[in-house]
């Protein structure tokens, strides 16, 4: 029961790491913006680190869209 719990509250983590790096490519906010905001989520950072954080929004940057 605990596994699957947390494998819910990482799924939820990471779906909300995933808008967040959409709202950086759709440049609602800024890189730095959404990384202090996800970094202030319990929910994402019991499972990402600055540094994935950071790596994951750089990777959706990366598919076809530049920062400018």
């Amino acid at each position: 029961m605990m596994g699957k719990t947390k494998h819910t509250l990482y799924d939820e983590a990471e779906t909300i790491l995933d808008r967040y790096a959409e709202y950086v490519v759709n440049r609602v906010l800024t890189f730095n913006e959404a990384v202090d905001i996800l970094l202030a989520s319990k929910k994402v950072i019991n499972f990402f680190d600055k540094e994935e954080i950071e790596a994951v929004i750089s990777f959706e940057l990366q598919k076809g869209h530049t920062v400018q």
